[in-house]
């Protein structure tokens, strides 16, 4: 516009100069996007930190529950949250395999988790006994050195948290006091145990199945909101191997029992509102 220019000057010029506007404005969106981008890539890391911290307290929380850890350090408590492996298994989903070389305890976070012993001869199973929230009794079998001698199975679904035997003695011989408190569960155990026992071996088959029933309804029961009553998800096979009968037997009593008023049992596999 100052002095006369050709076309094909002009024309060079203008288009130089449209060029440049293009990239600065690519430049300023790239700037943009990588900015949005440190961003978000800032939120996901928080968002990740938080909800691992939540998970952490979460899991502490319920070792809290179990007599065996109360008096943990809140180190050593944060280090069996931080190194136990935390899964979530559906209902019939096994945990732990009879035999297995690697010793592991089980930890119940929410859920019902059943142990289970093998007649591998007759191909059938048998419900010992039963782990569910604050109960150190998957842990318990962890302390001896040989294989695991019990098949662990989700009841229900479960969320448990694995804590291989190294990590846990060596933490117990940290804070040797714990010793006293698992020697207390073991105990309590034992007793629970006898009792059940006796009552196999002495009483009729109509008081087994029902000493059975309040057992495990007490331990792995699941509560009605509405009527306040526990139910089990337990087959009459399972129920007939636990109190040493047959399944028809197991069937007729559990049907009287309905009758009576002290029990539903409205969905297979399933015994709702026990009352005994």
């Amino acid at each position: 516009l100052v002095k006369p220019v050709r076309q094909v000057e002009l024309s060079f010029a203008v288009g130089l100069a449209l060029e440049q506007h293009k990239f600065k404005k690519k430049v300023s969106t790239l700037s943009a996007n990588i900015e949005h981008g440190e961003t978000a890539i800032v939120q996901k890391a928080t968002t990740s930190l938080t909800s691992g911290f939540s998970e952490t307290n979460e899991v502490i929380s319920a070792l809290k529950k179990i007599k065996v850890f109360a008096n943990l350090s809140d180190q050593n408590l944060s280090l069996l949250a931080q190194r136990g492996v935390r899964r979530f298994y559906e209902a019939g989903e096994n945990i732990l395999f009879e035999g297995e070389e690697e010793r592991r305890g089980v930890i119940v976070i929410s859920g019902v988790v059943s142990i289970i012993k093998s007649d591998s001869a007759k191909a059938r199973e048998l419900i010992v006994d039963t782990v569910t929230p604050g109960d150190p009794s998957g842990m318990i079998a962890m302390i001896e050195r040989v294989p695991s001698w019990f098949t662990a199975r989700a009841q229900n679904d479960s969320d448990v948290l694995l804590i291989g035997s190294s990590l846990l003695l060596t933490i117990l011989d940290q804070q040797p006091e714990c010793y006293r408190d698992l020697l207390m569960a073991i105990s309590e155990k034992l007793r629970s145990s006898y009792n059940l026992s006796k009552c196999l071996a002495y009483d009729s088959v109509e008081e087994r199945i029902a000493e059975a029933l309040s057992f495990l309804a007490e331990r792995a029961g699941v509560k009605d909101s509405k009527t306040g009553l526990p139910s089990l998800r337990l087959t009459r096979r399972e129920l007939a191997d636990f109190t040493g009968t047959t399944v028809e037997t197991a069937y007729r009593v559990t049907k009287k029992m309905e009758r009576d008023g002290y029990l539903q049992l409205t969905n297979p596999g399933l015994i709702a509102n026990i009352n005994i």
